[in-house]
């Protein structure tokens, strides 16, 4: 008869871990963790270099100012095109030495132009037109507490030299490096992590950049849209065209608008409600008859998504910083 006082033998066997217990990683599974971490944080280290490389472009642009007597007329275009090269360049070419992905890879796959192009500028439009509204009603919400926000407004100078800059900048250098930076290099990292999470994500810090309210909530969604597109041609260049063509028509949609004449600013208001409303039901027309037109869910998401994308200190810091600037009033701008 055993003793009260002696130890119960304790039986051999594996051990079975307790509710709150981890258990371990396996080590393909910690591998992939350090991999997307490493990725994570040379996408986050990229976007803060953009936004120090415009800090740069506006010392640049201020000396250029101060030693070239750069007409005023001149002044807006031209600081579009340098923040535009300068800021956009060095994180592209930066991300892709350290995420191992090619420029020229970026344009292989099937481009299906025809497929593409001219049905993804309608629904860029019907996309920009229906959250435009949700921009507006946001903007009145905040200007009835007292907040004032800015938002940039491109428009055409009407001096052919400023002519010519400003569609350089915003209709074709802007398209091409930002989708070679977002849809390109961005969504192709993602995508390493599930191409859902790649689409959203890619999205988010896309709307993020512009650093603006109004602009961040319409170009969220035209991100959703166009890393569809570039994850289905398999390419950016459909993307770099549509996003091309829409730049171009929402500038000299802008343009019309602030003309003298009050004919013109009705005539291109009643367009562009008219084409917008269009635009809208071609998108929801289109989207109920190719449901579903997100990837299937990818169970890695889960483990490398966005828990683990904020966990990393430079795209942290980003989302901070991009925050602070859409906060800024607009009498500072």
């Amino acid at each position: 008869m055993r003793s009260p006082l002696s130890r119960p033998t304790i039986p051999t066997g594996p051990r079975r871990s307790s509710g709150w217990q981890r258990s371990p990683i396996p080590r393909t599974k910690r591998v992939e963790i350090q991999a997307a971490r490493r990725d994570y944080l040379w996408c986050g280290l990229s976007l803060l270099l953009l936004l120090g490389m415009q800090l740069v472009a506006g010392v640049l642009i201020a000396l250029l100012m101060l030693f070239a007597s750069l007409p005023q007329e001149l002044f807006m275009p031209v600081t579009l095109v340098v923040s535009t090269v300068v800021g956009d360049l060095p994180p592209i070419l930066l991300l892709s030495r350290m995420v191992g992905i090619p420029l020229k890879s970026l344009f292989t796959g099937e481009h299906h132009l025809e497929k593409w192009v001219g049905p993804g500028f309608l629904m860029m439009v019907g996309a920009s037109f229906a959250s435009g509204y949700l921009a507006v009603a946001i903007e009145a919400l905040l200007s009835a507490a007292g907040i004032e926000l800015w938002s940039p407004e491109l428009t055409l100078p009407f001096d052919l030299p400023g002519c010519v800059l400003m569609l350089l900048a915003v209709s074709v250098l802007a398209p091409m490096l930002e989708e070679l930076l977002f849809r390109g290099l961005l969504l192709r990292t993602f995508t390493r992590y599930g191409p859902r999470f790649a689409i959203f994500a890619s999205a988010m810090l896309f709307a993020f950049t512009h650093g603006n309210l109004t602009q961040g909530v319409g170009t969220f969604f035209m991100g959703i849209l166009l890393a569809v597109i570039a994850q289905r041609a398999g390419s950016v260049l459909p993307t770099v065209m549509i996003h091309m063509f829409y730049n171009t028509f929402a500038m000299l949609i802008n343009t019309a608008v602030e003309l003298p004449s009050e004919v013109a600013v009705a005539a291109a208001n009643g367009f562009f409600v008219i084409f917008g409303l269009v635009c809208v039901g071609y998108l929801v027309v289109r989207y109920l008859k190719r449901r579903p037109v997100f990837p299937p869910k990818c169970p890695e998401s889960k483990l490398f998504g966005f828990r683990r994308l904020l966990r990393s200190w430079p795209v942290d810091v980003f989302l901070a910083l991009c925050f602070l600037m859409a906060l800024v009033p607009a009498q500072m701008h």
